[in-house]
């Protein structure tokens, strides 16, 4: 072999080592890179499937759950529709009688209110009839107040009442039917 051959077969292995010293990479890539990958791929391929499977065994009890309530509803029906007709019947049938039993409590409640206002009015006429009493009785005992060191000279009219002019409730009669 000569010099030249010598050296073009040297060039041609060096060549095959660094072809194979590439492929050796892409092995080591492919090793760690892309199997991984494809196996986590197929597990959650996997997953995905289950899942999606399970949904679908879930719509199935759902659709039959559903199937046997529709069947109860057809079956209990005409029962119900008897009862609400005869619900709105015995309504209809006390009507009458519920407004006039609200007529005579509106009546009442009015008798009541009016009760009331003539308690206020009569509390209000006390409360000044006791002022003008202590009013009446405390001038002659001014004497003792004066000589009493805790006693005030004259009481005060309360305020409530100052201007105060008693009137007479017009009572109505109580009334029933």
């Amino acid at each position: 072999m000569t010099t030249d051959e010598r050296k073009q077969t040297e060039q041609n292995n060096k060549g095959g080592a660094e072809t194979t010293e590439t492929l050796q990479n892409f092995e080591n890539r492919w090793k760690y890179a892309v199997f991984p990958a494809m196996i986590a791929f197929v597990l959650l391929a996997s997953f995905g499937f289950y899942l999606i499977y399970n949904m679908l065994q879930r719509m199935e009890d759902l659709s039959r759950d559903v199937n046997r309530m529709v069947d109860v509803l057809e079956s209990s029906m005409p029962t119900m529709t008897n009862d609400v007709h005869s619900m709105n019947i015995a309504i209809s049938n006390s009507l009458p009688a519920l407004e006039h039993e609200i007529a005579d409590m509106s009546k009442e409640m009015k008798h009541m209110s009016h009760s009331t206002e003539s308690l206020s009015a009569t509390t209000r006429n006390m409360g000044h009839n006791l002022w003008e009493v202590n009013k009446n009785i405390s001038t002659p005992l001014s004497i003792m107040n004066s000589v009493v060191p805790w006693s005030r000279v004259s009481a005060p009219q309360p305020v409530a009442y100052q201007y105060y002019q008693p009137s007479q409730p017009t009572p109505q009669p109580y009334i029933t039917q």
